[in-house]
């Protein structure tokens, strides 16, 4: 029993290590295609993050929608850094990069 859990709790940490998606001040947000939105960014890449500048919204409830493009429009006008972050893990190798969760810093 105590194996398992342990073994339960090291791959919740691997999965949240791997949700890392990208960090930077937002350039431009553009909404695509009716809900989806593009969020331009600019940043250093480095080894944790995906490569690229152009990060997607995936989908959220629309709640969740109208809470995240509220945070992006005070993030992009106050010039805040912002973290993204994938629940299923950053997937950097498709052509679309999605992020589910955002995080706003006001630094």
């Amino acid at each position: 029993m105590k194996i398992l859990l342990i073994l339960a709790l090291i791959c919740s940490f691997n999965s949240v290590a791997n949700s890392f998606v990208a960090k930077g001040k937002i350039e431009e947000l553009t909404l695509v295609e009716g809900r989806e939105v593009m969020v331009q960014i600019s940043h250093q890449p480095h080894q944790d993050d995906c490569q690229g500048n152009r990060f997607y919204l995936g989908s959220v409830s629309e709640n969740e929608f109208h809470n995240n493009l509220m945070l992006l429009n005070t993030a992009l006008a106050n010039k805040y850094t912002i973290t993204l972050h994938q629940t299923t893990g950053a997937d950097c190798s498709k052509k679309k990069v999605y992020f589910n969760i955002l995080r706003v810093q006001t630094y």
